[in-house]
C-alpha cells in the first residue's frame, strides 16, 4: 500500500446449531439452547503497510501484529449463552471464517477461534453457562478500506 492509509472495521456473529447426546430415555431433560448476546468485534484498524493480524482473546483484550494500527470504534468477544439439563457437561466446536467487505473491496479471514471454556464445560445447578469467543482476523497488505462482516459456525452439543 505505500504510505496510503486503508481502515477496516469487521464485525462477526455466531450462528449455531445445538446437539444433545443423550444415552438411555429421559423425557423430562430439557433440549440444549444457545443464544448468541454480543458479537465477536476488532474495532476499527488502520492498515499501515503489509498487513498483520488482529487478535481478540475471549476477554475482550485486542492485539495488533504487524503493521495495523487502532483507530478506535468498538470491539469485544462473542458471548453465548447456554442453557440445558442442570450440571450438563457441554463442548462448543467453531470453524474459521471468511467475512465480506462487499462490493469490490474483497475479503478477511478468521483464522482462528478461541473459546472460554475452551473445548469443554459445564452448566451450573440452574443449568446456564456463559462462553465467550475471540479469534484471529488476518489482515493482508492488499486489504481495502472497508467495513467487514462475516459469521462463525458454532455448534455447542451436551452430554
Amino acid at each position: 500500500m505505500g504510505g496510503q492509509l486503508a481502515a477496516v472495521g469487521a464485525l462477526i456473529g455466531f450462528f449455531g446449531t445445538t446437539t444433545g447426546l443423550a444415552w438411555g430415555t429421559d423425557p423430562v431433560t430439557p433440549p440444549l439452547v444457545q443464544e448468541v448476546t454480543a458479537p465477536l468485534e476488532f474495532g476499527k484498524i488502520a492498515l499501515l503497510g503489509t498487513g498483520g493480524s488482529a487478535i481478540m482473546s475471549p476477554d475482550g483484550q485486542r492485539t495488533l501484529t504487524g503493521q495495523l494500527e487502532a483507530l478506535g470504534g468498538n470491539w469485544q468477544a462473542a458471548e453465548i449463552k447456554i442453557e440445558g439439563k442442570p450440571f450438563g457437561n457441554f463442548v462448543i466446536v467453531t470453524r474459521r471464517a471468511i467475512l465480506n467487505g462487499g462490493g469490490n473491496v474483497g475479503t478477511l479471514e478468521l483464522t482462528k477461534v478461541d473459546c472460554d471454556p475452551p473445548s469443554f464445560g459445564r452448566l451450573d445447578d440452574q443449568g446456564n453457562a456463559t462462553a465467550h469467543c475471540g479469534g484471529t482476523l488476518k489482515i493482508p497488505g492488499h486489504a481495502r478500506a472497508g467495513d467487514y462482516v462475516g459469521h462463525v459456525s458454532l455448534m455447542v452439543a451436551v452430554f
